[in-house]
């Protein structure tokens, strides 16, 4: 199954504020939903295993298709306003969207609705400083 992201709508027939039966229900049709995350009874964050999924559609391009890096730079030239948590993780707030430990083989992609906090203060990245950090500590797969 194709799954086409819209910011802080969702990710294919997984939306932003489900409820918890309804994103159950969906588990069965896709695979590769990791945790989730409820406000108020309603889907407000959830993970994607990009292992578990054929294909992941952003901005027209299926970024499973492309390396960690490039994926990762694809993100940010859709966005306007993102950052790295201290762990190495890729914020992409405007876009509701977040690449957990993008530079590893166990990266995870996170989907997000408006107003979510990463817990964390976000250092302000670049496209350069993307690539410089993926470069410092590319993991060996």
């Amino acid at each position: 199954m194709d799954l086409i992201f819209e910011p802080f709508v969702g990710l294919g027939p997984l939306k932003i504020g489900m409820s918890k039966s309804e994103v159950e229900s969906l588990q069965v049709e896709i695979s590769g939903i990791g945790d989730c995350n409820y406000q108020d009874g309603k889907l407000s964050a959830f993970t994607i295993y990009p292992a578990d999924v054929e294909h992941l559609i952003i901005a027209g391009e299926d970024v499973l298709k492309m390396d960690k890096l490039s994926a990762a730079l694809h993100f940010a030239n859709q966005s306007t306003d993102y950052g790295q948590a201290q762990g190495g993780s890729l914020y992409f707030m405007d876009l509701g969207c977040a690449i957990l430990q993008f530079e590893s083989p166990s990266r995870e992609f996170l989907f997000f609705a408006r107003g979510y906090h990463s817990g964390e203060p976000l250092r302000e990245m670049t496209p350069y400083s993307i690539e410089s950090y993926y470069e410092d500590n590319t993991w060996e797969e």
